[in-house]
């Protein structure tokens, strides 16, 4: 039986040659990495080492499993099937396979507040209903130090679950147990203000001068970072658009000590991904991880 690994940008992609190693004594096993797993410091290591097995040949696997899987790959392959909105690159690949009848395994890999977002629940139960079976994901200590259900399940107990699979009734059942509610704890602490690239200037002028808040905000250019560095009045933490492939918030620290997450401008499209559990930016992984209240204006 053929099947097809596939690892995406989470930093449990540092598994990926312990899980092809278990894989490969059952499976013809062919891996493919998303663009964004390939920016990670060991990405290089696990190439060279992985390297005859590395071949895109997803369409024609009869097994598909994505691990780690990140919330944002759940969103493309969720709205895919639904084509709500259009799979392109690895996803796109997926689909395909399914639709020819392969089997889809998602072993997901995100902060545990990520996990249990309803937009990100909104994805799973997509999938689940369209047949794919999930694995995991368990509860542990995951990379950006929370801990909570998140964490990708080990390589071995993966292969068992693949072999074996999971009942349904086994995947309702955890349900429960990672939904169950986590109050807000607000602290006395500062405003934390999120700032992607369709804010227009009038906007970010609205909050310019509020000493007493801290910024997290996306970047298209840097004229745009230099504009935010120089215009707002308190720390901001930039990233490039371009850079995506955060799972949960493994890749940044934010500030700490916030009272109120605010999202002070928010256009269609932000609003729309927010809404489906999109996740390749700062911003939106933060909106989806956050640990206090989020208040979209």
């Amino acid at each position: 039986m053929k099947i097809a690994l596939i690892a995406t940008a989470s930093v449990a992609a540092v598994k990926t040659a312990e899980l092809a190693a278990v894989l490969s004594k059952d499976y013809s096993l062919n891996i493919s990495f998303t663009r964004d797993a390939e920016r990670f410091d060991f990405f290089p290591a696990l190439k060279k080492k992985l390297s005859a097995l590395i071949k895109n040949e997803i369409e024609s696997s009869d097994v598909v499993l994505i691990a780690p899987a990140t919330a944002d790959f759940m969103y493309q392959l969720a709205r895919g099937i639904t084509e709500e909105v259009p799979a392109n690159g690895l996803a796109l690949s997926v689909i395909s396979a399914f639709r020819k009848g392969a089997e889809i395994f998602i072993a997901p890999a995100m902060n545990y507040r990520m996990w249990q977002h309803p937009a990100v629940q909104a994805n799973y139960d997509i999938l689940l209903k369209s047949g794919v079976v999930f694995i995991g994901p368990d509860k542990g200590r995951m990379a950006c130090g929370d801990e909570g259900y998140g964490r990708m399940t080990e390589p071995q107990e993966i292969a068992e679950f693949v072999n074996g699979k999971k009942p349904l009734e086994e995947q309702i059942k955890l349900k429960e147990l990672w939904l169950k509610e986590i109050p807000f704890v607000p602290s006395k602490g500062k405003i934390l203000y999120a700032i992607d690239e369709s804010m227009p200037e009038e906007e970010i002028d609205k909050i310019a001068k509020n000493t007493n808040a801290h910024a997290i905000a996306i970047a298209n250019s840097k004229e745009r970072e230099k504009f935010l560095r120089e215009k707002l009045l308190f720390p901001v933490t930039v990233r490039h658009y371009e850079i995506k492939g955060m799972n949960g918030l493994e890749h940044i620290k934010l500030p700490e000590q916030s009272s109120r997450f605010i999202f002070p401008f928010v256009s269609e499209k932000l609003r729309q991904d927010m809404l489906f559990g999109r996740a390749d930016n700062l911003v939106l992984c933060a909106y989806l991880a956050s640990k206090i209240p989020v208040e979209i204006r």
